[in-house]
């Protein structure tokens, strides 16, 4: 059950950064790499002022953990509105 509701936010998190026209890395883990156009760090702020938590990484890399449903929802809105 959990290996499937993990693979389900991962489809969700793959589908937004496509539409959003992010580059990431697949991934069989519980998190996934996206790379945004501005600096990671300056990302993490903005996403961590909107309620969104992620770890930045190297250049414009971000990890983003898989979330529940909603919580992956909310990224994904928070992401959005800071491109």
């Amino acid at each position: 059950e959990v290996l499937r509701i993990n693979k389900a936010g991962l489809d969700t998190l793959y589908s937004a950064f496509e539409k959003l026209g992010l580059i990431y890395v697949k991934s069989h883990a519980n998190f996934v790499w996206v790379e945004t156009p501005v600096a990671s760090g300056e990302m993490f702020q903005k996403l961590l002022h909107k309620g969104a938590i992620v770890r930045p990484f190297m250049g414009n890399w971000l990890r983003i953990t898989v979330g529940t449903k909603e919580q992956n929802e909310k990224l994904i809105k928070a992401l959005t509105e800071s491109l």
